[in-house]
């Protein structure tokens, strides 16, 4: 079955190449260097620790194995990571799977030289190029990704096109989230994070603006932060007391204190699960 509908517009180091360079995936090569470059260092994330990032894998991979059905009998699964960075998500997925065919896109050529080393079929493109032919894919992933994009419609559009009818696209994007610190002068990329997230704005684009069906929530991570409670406490002392309370509960009562957790604060990311009608 053919894979791509047009010709690359160069192939670089064994990689196919389908956009053009320009200030955006620029932008992002930069970034993939200095992550690169901190692996390089022996520092897995300089962003988040790795005990953060494999709950947020986690999360992610649990719902694939609860709505990725294989279609027939001894046939794989075609599944494409858009914005497959390290491949670490691919990765997981088809050590625990060995019904997956992986197919990994990004904008920067250092994490997909990684994703490839790890046997996925990789190529460079941004997501309005997305080189692909139409109805390819059993499952599209697409994690930390929505909250970069330029054209959020005009992205979701085009990753809609290479769905299969009835395939899944699991979405993972941060949730609520202050983007101040992306517009401080001193933040040191051009762009980064360019919108935030919550339930109801995901739900109104995926049926309202998109036709298809929303048949999961579900958290990525919770972090006891002020900014995420769900409940304004109208003092210091208040909130001191709580976070107070809540290392004791961590300490000797660690269940007890998950579930509190979640009762008072929301998520910093969340999941969700679109069907495409």
């Amino acid at each position: 079955m053919k894979l791509y509908k047009n010709k690359p517009l160069t192939v670089e180091n064994d990689i196919p190449v389908f956009s053009n360079i320009d200030n955006y995936t620029k932008n992002y090569q930069d970034i993939s260097s200095d992550h690169t470059q901190s692996i390089d260092d022996d520092i897995s994330n300089p962003w988040i620790s790795t005990e953060i990032w494999n709950e947020m894998e986690s999360s992610t991979i649990d719902l694939f194995i609860e709505h990725s059905k294989v279609r027939k009998k001894n046939e794989n699964l075609k599944v494409l990571d858009v914005g497959v960075g390290l491949g670490r998500l691919l990765e997981k997925l088809c050590s625990a799977h060995k019904n997956i065919d992986a197919f990994g896109m990004d904008i920067a050529t250092p994490y997909l030289k990684i994703a490839r080393n790890k046997g996925i079929d990789v190529c460079l493109s941004k997501i309005e190029d997305i080189p692909y032919c139409e109805d390819f894919f059993d499952v599209i992933l697409c994690t930390d990704v929505l909250e970069h994009v330029i054209d959020l419609n005009l992205c979701v559009s085009k990753i809609f096109s290479v769905l299969k009818k009835g395939g899944i696209l699991i979405v993972r994007v941060p949730h609520r989230e202050d983007l101040s610190p992306y517009l401080d002068s001193n933040y040191p990329y051009k762009l980064a994070h360019v919108r935030n997230f919550d339930c109801s704005n995901l739900e109104a684009l995926f049926t309202k603006i998109f036709p298809h069906e929303v048949i999961s929530f579900a958290p990525g991570l919770y972090q006891k932060r002020l900014n995420w409670l769900k409940y304004k406490l109208p003092f210091k002392m208040y909130r001191r007391l709580l976070f107070r309370l809540l290392k004791i509960l961590e300490k000797y009562f660690p269940e007890f204190e998950r579930i509190i957790v979640e009762k008072i604060f929301h998520p910093i990311e969340i999941n969700l699960v679109v069907r495409k009608n």
